[in-house]
C-alpha cells in the first residue's frame, strides 16, 4: 500500500514539474512575441528615404504625392493604414483616377497611380464640366468649350448625397452636396451615369474617334453627332456594342467622307439604314419588300428606297470588311415618316432632316 502511494506521490510530482515547465515556456513564448512585436512597430520595417516607389503620376511630383498622403521616412510599415492613405490621394489630387498603395516589406512602400485622362465635357448651368472615362468629375463651370472633347447634353448634373445631414422628413432624401472638382459626376436620373460610363468603354473597345456630341436628355431615344455632320440614333442603351460596331463599318466603310445625314440601326433584321440630310421626307412610302430583279442591282452601292433612304443588310457583312449585297428590307412610314417599324424606336417629334 505504502509503494502504491509513492509511486502515486511520484507520478503527480512528474505532472506538477510538466505543468510548471509548460507555464514558462508559455510565458516565455508571449514575452519574445511582446519583444518581438514592440520592435518591429517601433525599430523594425520603417519606411527607407529610397524604399518609396511612386508609378504612372506624371501630374503630380513625388514630393506632392507624399506631403498630400501623409508619408515620411521612418513611418511604420505595419502602422501605415493604405486604405486611408488612397483615400486622401483621391480626394485631394483631382487628377487621380485610381490608386493602389502596396507595402513592400522590410521598408518599402509603392504607388500606383492611374491618372484621369479629359474624356468628355458635360453642359452644366451655362458652361461646361470636364469628366473622365471613370466618371469622375476634373473641373467645373468651365467656359471655355473644348472641340477636341465631345459634349453630353441632358445629363441634368447634381451633386452628392450629404449623408452627414438629416433626410427630408416627407420624400427621406438627402440633401445634395455642392458640386465639386474630384468626385463623381452623378445626374439626377442615376441609369445616365451607368450609360455614359458603358458608352465611353464601347466607343474605347472600338477606338470610335470623332464623337462630337452625346445627347442624353431621352435616355431610350440616344443621339450622337459624328464629325459634325452625321447624326446617329442609337434609340436605347441595349446592345450598345453591336451597334455601334455595324454602325462604325457602314460610315467607315460605305458612306463618303462628304456625307451628311442620319443614320440608324435596325434591330429587326440588324441592318444599318441612312437619310441623307437633304432628302425630302415623303408624306407616305411603300411597305413592300424589294423585288426579286432587285437582287441583281450593282453590289458597289446599296438599293435606295424611293424616299432616298438606303439600308446595308448586315448579314452580308464580310469577315474582310466588306459588303458583297446591299438590300433595303420592309419600312413602314406611316404619318408622314414617322414611324420606323420597329419597337425599340419612336420618331413622331422628329420630323425636321434638315438639322440637328
Amino acid at each position: 500500500m505504502e509503494e502504491q502511494k509513492k509511486y502515486t506521490s511520484t507520478v503527480v510530482r512528474q505532472v506538477r514539474r510538466r505543468s510548471t515547465v509548460n507555464l514558462y515556456l508559455t510565458l516565455g513564448a508571449a514575452v519574445i512575441a511582446a519583444v518581438g512585436s514592440l520592435l518591429s512597430v517601433n525599430v523594425f520595417f520603417n519606411l527607407s528615404p529610397t524604399g518609396l516607389s511612386i508609378n504612372g503620376s506624371s501630374l503630380y511630383a513625388p514630393e506632392q504625392i507624399l506631403q498630400v498622403g501623409g508619408l515620411v521616412p521612418g513611418q511604420n510599415l505595419i502602422r501605415l493604414n493604405t486604405d486611408f492613405i488612397e483615400k486622401r490621394l483621391k480626394d485631394n489630387l483631382v487628377y487621380i483616377d485610381s490608386v493602389e498603395v502596396i507595402k513592400d516589406y522590410p521598408d518599402g512602400l509603392v504607388i500606383n497611380i492611374a491618372e484621369a485622362k479629359r474624356k468628355a465635357q458635360i453642359e452644366y448651368e451655362g458652361g461646361y464640366c470636364t469628366v473622365s472615362s471613370s466618371g469622375r468629375l476634373l473641373d467645373i463651370q468651365n467656359h471655355e468649350r473644348d472641340k477636341l472633347l465631345p459634349v453630353i447634353v441632358g445629363y441634368e448634373l447634381v451633386g452628392l448625397d450629404n449623408t452627414d445631414a438629416e433626410p427630408d422628413e416627407d420624400t427621406g432624401e438627402y440633401p445634395k452636396l455642392p458640386i465639386t472638382a474630384g468626385t463623381e459626376a452623378v445626374s439626377s436620373d442615376e441609369q445616365k451615369a451607368v450609360i455614359i460610363k458603358d458608352l465611353f468603354d464601347v466607343l474605347d473597345s472600338l477606338n470610335f474617334r470623332k464623337i462630337a456630341k452625346i445627347d442624353i436628355t431621352d435616355r431610350t431615344n440616344i443621339k450622337l453627332i459624328y464629325d459634325g455632320r452625321i447624326q446617329i440614333e442609337l434609340g436605347s442603351a441595349v446592345d450598345l456594342d453591336i451597334k455601334l460596331r455595324y454602325i462604325q463599318a457602314v460610315i467607315e466603310t460605305q458612306l463618303p467622307q462628304t456625307y451628311e445625314g442620319t443614320v440608324w440601326f435596325n434591330p429587326s433584321d440588324k441592318s444599318v439604314s441612312t437619310l441623307p440630310k437633304k432628302t425630302d421626307i415623303p408624306q407616305t412610302a411603300s411597305t413592300e419588300s424589294r423585288s426579286d430583279n432587285s437582287s441583281a442591282a450593282d453590289s458597289s452601292t446599296p438599293d435606295q428606297a424611293a424616299d432616298g433612304t438606303q439600308t446595308w443588310d448586315q448579314y452580308n457583312y464580310n469577315n474582310d470588311g466588306g459588303y458583297t449585297d446591299y438590300g433595303w428590307g420592309e419600312q413602314t412610314y406611316d404619318g408622314g415618316y414617322t414611324d420606323y417599324g420597329y419597337g425599340d424606336y419612336n420618331y413622331d417629334d422628329y420630323t425636321d432632316y434638315g438639322g440637328w
